[in-house]
């Protein structure tokens, strides 16, 4: 299976989830697991190594993002507080599952992520209703959850974490997307190193796929300022849709 075809699969897998995530302010897991688990990746592996492939999506471009002042750190750092504790519990309960029962929450959080990406607004920054202070405390369980979902489905958790960011905490999406994309890379982190003492991280797949999340959301990363976020996010939604869809009737058919 570890041949130049798998290899060059795991580079393109990669480039187009670090493109995407950087886009949409994810991880990109939330392509690369499905993609491997329906290539005949077995699903704890392909947790791991989206996981490892996520700080390449993490890393690509955050500097560029950052000199542009989208990176709010600060707020990153609270809220990851929160997302690292929920990455080590998922993790570790998520290797001692089945792999039917991963690939079924891989599903899951696609659907999930379907639903959230068709309700983050598009406005400028604004204030938020709840009070800021009210609202740092739900968007810090909301990142405990996320962080949950992260480890346990191999998904940076961006696909909560950019709607809290931008529905609870009311940051722009661009601000929000920058933000994510910095968070997705500490929480994914967290999970891998669980998955790599367990010795789930096969580095065939997941050192390709780390070169190629990076490219992918260094290019990403560039175009960000110019593209339109509704035709992405609807481009995005079609595509967990896809992958959720394949993935549940693969694991239910055998």
């Amino acid at each position: 299976m570890y041949d130049l075809v798998t290899s060059v699969m795991c580079l393109v897998i990669g480039f187009l989830a670090g493109f995407v995530g950087s886009l949409l302010g994810i991880g990109g897991g939330s392509l690369t697991t499905p993609t491997l688990i329906l290539y005949g990746v077995e699903a704890h592996k392909a947790v791991a190594a989206s996981l490892v492939a996520i700080l390449g999506t993490s890393l690509g471009g955050i500097f560029h993002l950052y000199k542009r002042g989208l990176v709010r750190v600060k707020t990153a750092f609270i809220l990851e507080s929160a997302s690292i504790t929920g990455a080590f519990t998922g993790a570790s309960l998520a290797i001692r599952l089945p792999s039917s029962i991963v690939a079924i929450v891989v599903a899951s959080a696609l659907v999930l992520s379907a639903i959230l990406f068709t309700i983050i607004p598009v406005e400028k920054e604004r204030r938020t209703k709840l009070g800021l202070k009210k609202s740092y405390v739900i968007a810090w369980a909301v990142s405990l959850a996320a962080g949950f979902l992260s480890a346990t489905a191999g998904i940076g958790g961006g696909v909560i974490k950019t709607p809290v960011l931008t529905l609870i905490l009311g940051l722009s999406v661009k601000s929000a997307v920058s933000t994510s994309k910095l968070m997705v890379g500490i929480t994914a982190g967290t999970g891998a190193i669980t998955y790599g003492i367990s010795g789930h991280i096969d580095p065939y797949i997941a050192i390709p796929l780390v070169i190629g999340t990076y490219t992918g959301a260094w290019t990403g990363a560039r175009v960000l300022t110019r593209i339109k976020a509704r035709k992405v996010r609807i481009i995005a939604i079609l595509m967990y849709i896809l992958l959720a869809t394949s993935i549940l009737l693969r694991t239910l058919t055998t």
